[in-house]
């Protein structure tokens, strides 16, 4: 009888255990798309910060571009470079161990 109680409550904190490292996985890979402005560009890093506005107050998704992130202005590709302060944009980012990671960027 104690070890089929003890067997059953391994068995359950292995199966919550996997449900809780498969919830993160799928957060990982879920994709964010918001509009707001850019506040601040850094070329050298790689990094952009982009304040978006929300019934609430301000969220700031603030990260580095992803290897194959996508940059445009209208319908042409574009270059960090090309990104100015107080721009509005079009941002798609996802959320990482290491905070936001940013996928797209076009100016609206």
């Amino acid at each position: 009888m104690k070890r089929s109680v003890y067997f059953l409550i391994g068995i359950l904190a292995v199966c919550f255990i996997f449900s809780m490292l498969g919830s993160q996985a799928i957060a990982a890979e879920k994709i964010y798309t918001m509009k707001g402005k850019v506040v601040f560009v850094n070329e050298k890093d790689n990094i952009v910060v982009v304040d978006v506005p929300l019934a609430n107050g301000t969220f700031r998704v603030a990260g580095p571009l992803a290897t194959d992130a996508v940059l445009k202005k209208g319908k042409s590709p574009a270059t960090l470079a090309d990104f100015k302060v107080g721009e509005r944009v079009t941002v798609k980012w996802k959320a990482t161990a290491k905070g936001h990671l940013i996928t797209f960027l076009k100016v609206n």
